[in-house]
């Protein structure tokens, strides 16, 4: 059986500064985009954020049931171009 291992404390701290980057970089990629930046005849005022990913599959299911475009992969692109970075 293995055992182990404590880490040293210049292994735990560069362990934790990794650990605190990765959550600063996980909350800078939060994604957004909102209705109110793209005006139609609806004046639909839905904004959604969250990942890229959250945010893109929303959008392309609100445009479509909303906004009567068709899901094709031009869509998925033109909305994904679209997505902005989420201020905190």
């Amino acid at each position: 059986t293995r055992r182990a291992q404590r880490a040293s404390p210049e292994r735990f701290s560069r362990i934790k500064k990794e650990l605190i980057k990765s959550e600063v970089t996980m909350a800078a990629q939060r994604k957004s985009i909102d209705c109110r930046d793209y005006p139609s005849e609806k004046n639909c005022s839905l904004k959604i954020s969250g990942t890229e990913q959250e945010v893109l599959d929303a959008a392309v299911q609100h445009a479509v049931s909303a906004h009567g475009h068709e899901e094709t992969p031009e869509l998925r692109e033109q909305i994904k171009s679209m997505l902005k970075v989420e201020a905190d």
